[in-house]
């Protein structure tokens, strides 16, 4: 799991990052991102409630998407604000396709070092 420091927690940020933001979509998931004047970057992961009932099935799916973030934290450029929202195929996606799911997103948007 990522330090405290490096995750999005705020509400008032994610309301920023909604509203002022740019996105991405793969099949597993959308991502919203936006700069954030920080030395920095900070992530966050939602599986809503609607996408999915079960709250293990909730928890599971966030503490794969957090190690493929983990994985590969050191490769994204400072500065910004992510948030991924899991969409219902991303739910039991396995992490080697989560990995290059999301490195291919942070290249199409030019978000690796």
């Amino acid at each position: 799991m990522l330090k405290k420091q490096f995750r999005v927690t705020e509400n008032r940020d994610f309301q920023i990052i909604y509203k002022k933001g740019k996105y991405g979509q793969e099949k597993n998931f959308k991502l919203n991102f936006l700069g954030n004047r920080r030395s920095f970057s900070r992530f966050t992961v939602v599986v809503s409630k609607k996408t999915e009932k079960s709250a293990v099935k909730r928890n599971r799916a966030k503490r794969v998407f957090r190690e493929a973030i983990r994985a590969m934290f050191t490769e994204v450029k400072d500065g910004f604000d992510f948030i991924i929202n899991i969409k219902k195929e991303g739910l039991t996606a396995d992490l080697e396709t989560i990995k290059k799911d999301i490195k291919e997103i942070l290249l199409k948007n030019n978000l690796l070092k």
